[in-house]
């Protein structure tokens, strides 16, 4: 539009007038002459110092830069997405690993326990394995609230509910 509204400096310019006049010699209102007039003029302009040149390359300068931004804006919200997406995989993978490393710690509690009962393992072996057990079941909660996030990351920048 910018180029258009600059080009426009080309064409010639047109003006028109018109009026209408009253006067008297004479300090009265009556017997007063009156006139009617009207002027026509059209100027072109052949040298401006170059500035209807430098004002269609700029705009046009504009025009490309405008251009270059918004692929630069569609470019970052792409990897924005992409990242966010990433991320999901990421997060789904980390929560599966923490999910199975739940049932391995749960596994070996259950066996270190049968152990203390029959009185092959200490009582710390036991602790251990409980602490292993909590912390795994903390993974899991920390793996499941990294996947929210993830998700909820990528539905902000899609602007809707996955």
């Amino acid at each position: 539009l910018q180029v258009s509204s600059s080009r426009t400096a080309w064409i010639p310019s047109l003006r028109m007038a018109g009026g209408y006049s009253w006067f008297n010699a004479v300090p009265a209102f009556s017997d007063g002459q009156t006139s009617w007039n009207v002027s026509m003029s059209a100027s072109y302009p052949i040298f401006n110092g170059f500035t209807r040149e430098v004002q269609i390359e700029r705009a046009r300068d504009q025009y490309r830069v405008a251009q270059v931004q918004e692929r630069d804006t569609r470019l970052a919200a792409r990897q924005d997405a992409d990242r966010a997406l990433q991320a999901i995989y990421t997060a789904e993978q980390a929560l599966s690993i923490a999910i199975e490393a739940l049932a391995v710690s749960e596994e070996d509690l259950r066996v270190v326990t049968e152990r203390y009962r029959v009185g092959v393992a200490i009582i710390l072996d036991v602790l251990a394995s409980q602490e292993a057990f909590t912390q795994a079941g903390a993974d899991v909660v920390r793996a499941r609230f990294d996947y929210e996030i993830a998700r909820a990351d990528l539905e902000a920048i899609l602007g809707r509910e996955l």
